[in-house]
């Protein structure tokens, strides 16, 4: 699935990942492809994408994540 990661100023990632881990305000969830579409608000804590049995993390404060047709779009602010 396709995952991009932004902030007001940059562009954090942008790329294929297996699974995204986010810090939501009902808790953690995990998105695996072809997940059901989401809205969800984040909070502070990790965001942690995976692929290739590599793992990357993200100290989050506050953000939004939609997910939809395979590609998950993350604005941080």
């Amino acid at each position: 699935m396709k995952v991009k990661i932004l902030k007001l100023s940059c562009k954090l990632f942008d790329g294929d990942v297996d699974s995204l881990t986010l810090p939501s305000e009902q808790g953690q969830i995990t998105i695996l492809p072809r997940h059901i579409s989401i809205l969800t608000k984040l909070t502070k804590g990790k965001i942690v994408i995976r692929h290739d049995n590599e793992s990357k993390e993200f100290n989050i404060i506050a953000g939004i994540c939609s997910f939809s047709n395979n590609t998950a779009s993350v604005i941080l602010y």
